[in-house]
């Protein structure tokens, strides 16, 4: 297989260690900027180094950054993929070392591609609006302690949730500056909101979550986003369909989009509601406007002179 071509060094990544694994021996390290500069430094020693890694919600990136720039090629691959393969293996034993070992035989085992570094502005948008998500969910709990708490505190509450808005405003305002800067963001921001449906947050987390649009195929993108449906079913049995996976962050914005654009949209809107009138159940015919409206996002990315259900019309 052409993947045992590579010099695999597998690298399972917590928050302070890393484990890693190559065919030689198996060794440890800090998670931390001087022992991983060190450990970049042994792989550019080596000839065609590839360094696999999972996405741990974020321990992972100072590594994989580092990696991008010494141009070392690195794939991050999703947790999920790699804990179902190893219970396709008989591996139900979970360690950091065992860990490990399930990665690099993935990385044997499986065509995988390197992981591209994101662009700089990229990260920075998607680190805003993570904690726009963030400070809002903070707001919320804020709001609804002003309802469950006693009078005499209600003003430090209430002081609070005045802090909070200051910074989601501040934080906004940093992202349309970032947006407006970038010649590609600012033209991809122009283009989504014209679309029905579609307002400024839900275009800054297309922007800062799926850098892949207009990039890949229609139904790989959709696989990224979530919104494929899977089958399930044996025999004579047909289980319903259903989603997992895919860019969370990214779908509870189209979901709000999709509720806007089954009102509004002209395309999206006669779509709903043919579904509803089939007794679709309301989720799935969310998640069909959904799909729908990604699929369109992604062709008028390829092709911005497409035309279909803009607020212009």
């Amino acid at each position: 297989m052409e993947n045992q071509k590579h010099n695999w060094v597998a690298v399972d990544i917590a928050k302070d260690e890393l484990d890693l694994l190559d065919d030689r021996r198996g060794w440890k390290g800090r998670n931390e900027s001087g022992a991983i500069n060190r450990l970049v430094a042994g792989f550019k020693k080596r000839s065609d180094v590839w360094v696999i890694c999972e996405a741990t919600g974020g321990y992972e990136r100072e590594f994989v950054a580092a990696l991008h720039a010494a141009q070392i090629k690195v794939c991050v691959v999703s947790p999920n993929r790699v804990r179902a393969f190893a219970r396709s293996e008989g591996v139900l034993a979970k360690t950091d070392k065992i860990d490990a070992a399930m990665i690099l035989k993935f990385a044997k085992n499986k065509n995988l591609r390197p992981t591209q570094p994101p662009p700089k502005e990229q990260v920075e948008v998607a680190a805003l609006m993570d904690r726009r998500t963030q400070l809002n969910d903070f707001l919320t709990q804020e709001k609804n302690r002003v309802q469950n708490s006693p009078s005499a505190i209600h003003g430090l509450i209430k002081k609070m949730i005045r802090t909070i808005e200051r910074q989601i405003e501040t934080v906004e305002k940093q992202i349309r500056a970032i947006v407006e800067s970038t010649q590609t963001m600012r033209e991809r921001h122009k283009l989504f909101c014209s679309v029905s449906g579609i307002g400024e947050v839900t275009s800054w987390s297309l922007i800062a979550y799926l850098d892949e649009l207009g990039k890949l195929k229609r139904s790989e993108v959709v696989a990224l986003v979530g919104l494929a449906p899977f089958n399930r079913d044996s025999g004579k049995k047909k289980g319903k369909r259903y989603i997992q996976g895919g860019r969370a962050k990214l779908r509870s914005s189209l979901y709000m989009a999709a509720k806007t654009a089954a009102r509004f949209n002209p395309v999206i809107k006669p779509y709903v509601q043919r579904l509803l009138e089939k007794e679709k159940p309301y989720n799935c015919v969310m998640v069909a406007a959904m799909r729908k409206l990604i699929i369109h996002l992604h062709c008028l990315t390829k092709n911005p002179q497409l035309i279909l259900a803009s607020k212009t019309q």
